[in-house]
């Protein structure tokens, strides 16, 4: 197959898909520039072999590009790496092609099952000899900077893999379990770290997100269940709040994604709700970002930030629409309170949508007999 240097192909946007003696099909987008018609033209002088274009969806064509250059790694793996990397990056990579959000190693009497959460659905994958739960266990927790010898209390740190200059950062979460440690990875890819615009998402136009706009003050919370989406729902909002000009600042623990439109801050535990609303309003945020709320201290401060004058934006676990006020009603909040500093709750869940490419009784290769070829979210607001 042609070689073309990777930051050539992310450059272009272009990808090799095959070859013969006298031509060489490329994946472009559907309207590539001039420098990318220019690269083609220098890409057959050099070839000597005919550039046949094969046109695609910029979505589509991105997917392949990161297929095409993580599988090339796996390929060139240098030969340095210790079994257990080689197998550890084997998960990773895996799960990363098949876009999981979560990756789950839950230690078994006798094995270790892992599994992946993809679109919200947990799914097993494989199982591994119980006996390689020591030595990962000290690859986690080193790579993430957490004390390997502490196996009593929850830990939680953060990693990264390289797949051909592709930086796959992850969470670690570490919790003590019957039969050893438990280990889930949350997947942050650098490619992933991008601003999604509300209109990508579909919800540019309700009346929820223009009165985040419109509105100046009270407390907007994005509910949803386990992976339906609620962080990229989150950020979104800042980002369209920032390039509005807004002073925004984002409390996290932890930082799930870094942003460069604004700025955040990494709460850190046992920390006094009063002292940090005191000093954020010292900063004079016009938007105040919670993360996702967990516990009455973190509700208190986000309260207390609405009713002062702030915009606050926070994340809530919530299995329905209706369940994330009675949340708030078990936190400390009665529902006749809510009125006072609630402005709006988004809901989202995510929905499957039928593979049209299914013929009954055969394997279907787009959704690999799922019957189910993707999962959109889907909102609801009040």
């Amino acid at each position: 197959m042609i070689e073309i240097d990777a930051k050539l192909i992310r450059r272009h946007k272009i990808i090799p898909l095959s070859e013969d003696a006298v031509s060489v099909h490329v994946g472009i987008c559907q309207e590539p520039s001039v420098h990318t018609l220019s690269f083609l033209s220098f890409l057959s002088q050099r070839e000597r072999k005919q550039i046949i274009p094969t046109y695609m969806s910029i979505s589509l064509l991105e997917d392949q590009i990161q297929r095409y250059l993580l599988e090339g790694s796996k390929q060139n793996q240098p030969a340095i790496l210790s079994p257990l990397q080689l197998l550890m990056q084997d998960i990773i990579l895996e799960s990363y092609l098949k876009k999981c959000s979560d990756v789950h190693f839950e230690p078994q009497k006798k094995c270790i099952l892992i599994r992946f959460r993809c679109q919200g659905q947990l799914i097993h994958v494989k199982q591994l000899d119980v006996d390689y739960l020591d030595s990962m266990a000290s690859f986690l927790k080193t790579n993430a900077h957490l004390d390997p010898t502490e196996r009593r209390i929850p830990q939680d740190g953060q990693l990264s893999f390289y797949c051909n200059r592709v930086r796959i950062h992850c969470r670690l979460s570490c919790l003590p379990s019957l039969h050893g440690e438990s280990f889930v990875l949350r997947l942050l890819p650098e490619s992933v770290q991008k601003d999604f615009t509300l209109s990508q998402l579909g919800i540019s136009n309700f009346p929820l997100i223009r009165g985040i706009f419109d509105k100046s003050q009270g407390l907007w919370l994005v509910t949803g269940l386990i992976g339906s989406g609620k962080t990229t729902t989150y950020y979104s909002i800042l980002s369209e709040l920032c390039r509005r000009n807004k002073r925004v600042i984002s409390l996290e623990n932890p930082i799930e994604i870094p942003n460069k439109n604004f700025t955040q801050i990494e709460l850190r535990q046992n920390f006094n709700s009063k002292e940090v609303l005191r000093h954020l309003l010292r900063q004079s945020a016009d938007v105040i970002g919670i993360g996702e709320i967990r516990d009455s201290s973190l509700l208190n401060l986000a309260v207390n930030a609405a009713i002062t004058g702030h915009c606050v934006l926070a994340t809530l676990h919530a299995s329905h629409l209706s369940i994330a006020s009675k949340r708030l009603a078990n936190l400390g909040y009665p529902q006749e309170t809510q009125g006072s500093f609630l402005e709006g709750i988004l809901f989202q869940r995510l929905v499957p949508i039928p593979c049209p490419h299914c013929v009954p009784n055969t394997h279907c290769e787009w959704c690999n007999g799922t019957r189910v070829l993707e999962r959109k979210a889907q909102f609801e607001f009040v």
